[in-house]
């Protein structure tokens, strides 16, 4: 397609939307929308501009690092797109719509491209260029050095702003749903990591994320520093004193002895009787033996039985110290050991993902919790629009009309635990509503300001001074288009 004969068909409204778009480093088309009359007035001859972190970004859209282009550090610029007229096409899935490929052109903001030029200041030897300033400078003494004042020429450009347009939308209650959970943490992770709040909680996120996805790495020191094992004993077997039995955790290469105690107080005896063997028993591990061989991934835990009895439990639990207070990782129902043998429990790796344990996992979930109607609302607002679509479409207003059919499918505020949603027209809704509106200006009265950008650059010449060392007489400049005189640093010149 030509460029004339797209100004054909959107003349005759065949074409009514044009996409801007280049190829990210994924290879999807990123770029803007517009409506075809404002492509052919404002984008066709000039071009447009776009944000530099698109070429930076991974396949969930989140800004990476390691790039000079744009980073954190050094901020998100913008850069030219320059339409590749030559790639117009229509595009078969969109009906009125065509698209066009552009080339990406780095623009380095402008303090930046004058910081990093040299200063020269070369005598103008003949006619200035086009748009130049001439700057005359007069030395009254030739052996003595000349302190010169600059003054940069200017660029002025003009903004326009149109005023806010005001437009009646739906608040639409939603329910608050628990998403302080990991597996809705992971579900919805991309869209998590656009709204925290707190960004000190990134790396909390992220760790969350990883639950199960990838492996932990072996450098960093598990989220428990001690380990114990409590038992209850099977109530059909012959009762076992534990203290006089012989058992090993073994974690990777490292084998710790546990000592095995009463969990709870010992019980009166009977007046005749022998007092009760202990139900529930504590097999601990001396904290010297953690601290001379502390806990490593991936800590693949075994028990041993060191002694020639079989030692069976109605439940084995392992429990791990995370901070002040004992959490139990994992239950076993059921648990026989044979005489002088091994059973393998888990890996030290898999337990340390148990909900609870990291305080990495317990902060960020905090967190959620405590600005929960934030989150929730995030969260509906960034949806999938066809499940939202799906919900909008179930709620009816009392004549008998689908909310999805009067309101637009997107969320423009959030009030409390309500959503917003904009109406489609003013006529649904009720007559005084509706008069108040129809009241309103249907034209934005646009707002121009003119602003004044100095811009690098100057044409100097030099002229002899008289004779007696006198001062020289003021030098006044013209600038094309503007009329007056100001003082600006002690010397004259027409602005």
């Amino acid at each position: 397609m030509t460029p004339e004969q797209l100004k054909a068909q959107i003349k005759s409204g065949e074409i009514d939307t044009v996409l801007v778009a280049f190829p990210d480093p994924f290879g999807r088309l990123v770029g803007k929308r517009f409506r075809a009359d404002y492509f052919l007035g404002s984008v066709l001859g000039h071009g447009t501009h776009g944000c530099s972190y698109l070429l930076t970004v991974n396949l969930d859209m989140d800004p990476l690092d390691g790039f000079k282009v744009a980073n954190w550090e050094a901020g998100f610029g913008d850069f030219c797109f320059n339409p590749d007229l030559a790639t117009l096409r229509k595009l078969p899935w969109q009906p009125g719509a065509v698209l066009v490929l552009v080339s990406v052109l780095l623009v380095l903001p402008r303090a930046i491209r004058v910081r990093r030029r040299a200063l020269r200041v070369s005598e103008a030897m003949g006619p200035s260029q086009t748009g130049a300033v001439r700057r005359v400078i007069k030395n009254p003494d030739p052996a003595r050095p000349l302190g010169v004042h600059f003054f940069e020429p200017v660029e002025r450009f003009r903004i326009g702003a149109r005023a806010a347009r005001v437009r009646p939308a739906v608040l639409i209650p939603f329910q608050l749903p628990n998403i302080a959970t990991r597996a809705l943490v992971q579900r919805f992770a991309t869209p998590m990591r656009r709204v925290l709040l707190d960004r000190t909680l990134l790396p909390d996120l992220d760790w969350v994320i990883g639950i199960g996805r990838k492996p932990l790495e072996p450098d960093v020191a598990p989220p428990v520093s001690e380990l114990r094992i409590v038992v209850q004993t099977d109530p059909h077997a012959a009762p076992i004193d534990l203290r006089q039995v012989w058992c090993f955790l073994h974690a990777d290469q490292t084998r710790y002895a546990l000592h095995f105690f009463p969990a709870d107080p010992p019980t009166e005896p009977i007046h005749g009787l022998a007092p009760p063997k202990p139900t529930r028993w504590i097999g601990y591990i001396r904290a010297a033996d953690f601290h001379q061989h502390p806990l490593k991934f991936p800590g693949h835990l075994a028990l041993e039985n060191g002694t020639r009895l079989v030692l069976s439990f109605a439940a084995l639990h392992v429990e791990g110290r995370a901070g002040d207070s004992w959490k139990r990782l994992l239950s076993i129902r059921d648990f026989v050991l044979n005489k002088e043998s091994q059973a393998h429990l888990a890996s030290l790796a898999a337990l340390a993902e148990v909900p609870g344990v990291d305080p990495r996992e317990s902060r960020l979930l905090g967190h959620i919790a405590a600005n929960l109607p934030y989150y929730a609302a995030a969260l509906i607002a960034a949806g999938d629009p066809t499940l939202r679509y799906l919900a909008l479409s179930k709620v009816v207003d009392k004549d008998g009309r689908s909310l999805a059919d009067m309101i637009e499918n997107r969320v423009v505020g959030i009030v409390g635990n309500y959503i917003a949603c904009p109406l489609r027209t003013a006529n649904a809704l009720p007559a005084p509503m509706r008069d108040r509106f129809s009241g309103l200006p249907a034209i934005r009265t646009p707002a121009e300001i003119t602003i004044t950008v100095p811009i690098p650059g100057l044409w100097l010449s030099q002229q002899p001074a008289g004779h007696n060392g006198s001062e020289a007489p003021r030098s006044t400049e013209l600038l094309p288009g503007d009329q007056g005189e100001r003082r600006m640093g002690g010397r004259w010149r027409a602005d």
